[in-house]
């Protein structure tokens, strides 16, 4: 019987540990997506992360074939030494990349199982994600502008940060700050959580966890701060979810 993504193995249980892993990842992705419209748009790292992926095809490549890598492999050496300042040459620079890393994909003749023809796909598709995603920030460098559009963002000094470019009228930029913002809120409810059903009031302790098919908290619980459960324990408390209740001697969930 083939599994869909959304089916359940059974039976159905509820983590303390992975529970609070799961609010604090989403709580820190939250806080990563609301600072990124003031990140600058292009980062050199972004060379470094294809220079990494190619780094890897020398592995999975038989000798002969790796020969057609090293004129890239020089090319991203270069860029990833001197990388452009402002976006006309860091676009260049990237749209060089993507027409290598295309002319290596449409050149490898590898079987379509082979672990380098995966690589040197992911290797193509990355340069041109990053080509097609500057792209649709500065649609100026194209000539797709407006001369009263092209004054303004001429003003733009650098590598802009997404929030300037929004203000410079970049409709792309306003939709990407809107789309983070709204991730960043969806981040922020999902890691609300409902501790109380883990929380056992006589001990004062988290549960192991909670059998949802048997409606069932388990009679194991973590007694120590220093358990794997701790960061669940101190999510819950930074959401207000764990208090001292009034008349008791110990924080409650």
């Amino acid at each position: 019987m083939t599994r869909r993504p959304c089916d359940r193995l059974a039976p159905r249980y509820i983590s303390s540990v992975d529970s609070g892993n799961l609010a604090a990842h989403l709580l820190t992705l939250r806080a990563g997506l609301l600072a990124l419209p003031d990140q600058r748009i292009f980062s050199a790292r972004v060379f470094e992360g294809l220079a990494d992926t190619l780094g890897l095809l020398p592995d999975v490549m038989r000798e002969p074939d790796q020969e057609a890598v090293r004129g890239l492999r020089s090319l991203l050496y270069a860029v990833s030494e001197s990388p452009g300042t402002r976006l006309p040459a860091i676009r260049q620079q990237l749209a060089a990349i993507a027409d290598a890393t295309a002319a290596l994909a449409i050149g490898w003749t590898g079987p379509p199982e082979d672990e380098a023809t995966t690589w040197i796909a992911a290797l193509s598709r990355q340069a041109g994600d990053a080509l097609e995603d500057l792209a649709s920030l500065t649609p100026w460098l194209d000539g797709s502008a407006t001369p009263s559009d092209l004054d303004r963002r001429a003003q733009i000094e650098g590598i802009p940060t997404l929030r300037e470019l929004a203000a410079a009228g970049i409709e792309r930029a306003v939709a990407r700050i809107a789309d983070l913002e709204r991730l960043a809120q969806q981040a922020s409810e999902f890691a609300t959580a409902n501790y109380e059903f883990l929380y056992d009031r006589t001990r004062h302790l988290l549960a192991i966890g909670y059998n949802v098919d048997d409606h069932r908290r388990d009679t194991s619980f973590y007694d120590l701060l220093a358990s794997e459960a701790r960061l669940c324990t101190f999510v819950a408390i930074a959401q207000g979810s764990c208090r001292r209740k009034a008349g008791s001697p110990s924080a409650g969930c």
